[in-house]
């Protein structure tokens, strides 16, 4: 992956919150108009979950964007069970990085290729309920994936819906409290760009 893409990432800083806005971005590099000008965002704490005490797993997620007419836009897909608005996301596989899995997810979920992204945009919990019915809190790294190529034929394309729409637009349909302040944030980002 390019130094580009590097540069485009809102790190985690280790303290369990999420931080939004980038240190080190070099915004004349940047092919994403939402990288330009970009102020730092103050750190926001979203670590508070009545439910942490559960179990906690990773999971990787795609941000799949694209640039149309200098505005920005974001793909959402539905669950396969309960058809809520999500991004493509899934479990560690023990041969791939990260950004990788995001990128299989993107495939497989959405039918999308693209560049992604090699360190995470932004980090958000929510609560999953397993098909044995248990509950444990997902902490999804995110990881911004440029569309490049839409598919007509992918592996679960008839078990989801997908659609293009703005990041506030994509807030308002989403019930993650974590996913909606990244598309927010998001979405005021690229209002200044």
């Amino acid at each position: 992956m390019d130094d580009v893409w590097r540069s485009c990432l809102w790190p985690q800083d280790g303290s369990g919150r999420m931080v939004y806005g980038v240190d080190r971005v070099s915004p004349d590099k940047c092919p994403l108009a939402v990288c330009q000008s970009r102020p730092k965002m103050e750190r926001l704490d979203r670590s508070y979950d009545p439910l942490a005490q559960r179990t906690k797993m990773v999971q990787y997620g795609a941000l799949p964007i694209i640039v149309d007419d200098g505005r920005v836009r974001v793909l959402l897909i539905t669950s396969r069970e309960t058809r809520r608005w999500i991004i493509p996301k899934g479990w560690p596989h023990k041969k791939l990085s990260p950004s990788a899995v995001a990128a299989l997810e993107a495939f497989e979920e959405a039918g999308l290729e693209g560049r992604v992204a090699e360190q995470p945009m932004a980090v958000f919990s929510y609560i999953k309920r397993l098909k044995s019915g248990k509950c444990v809190t997902c902490q999804v790294q995110t990881y911004l994936f440029q569309v490049d190529r839409e598919l007509d034929e992918w592996p679960e394309k008839d078990q989801r819906e997908r659609r293009w729409m703005s990041p506030d637009e994509a807030a308002l349909l989403v019930s993650d409290d974590g996913l909606v302040a990244v598309l927010r944030d998001l979405g005021r980002l690229a209002e200044m760009a």
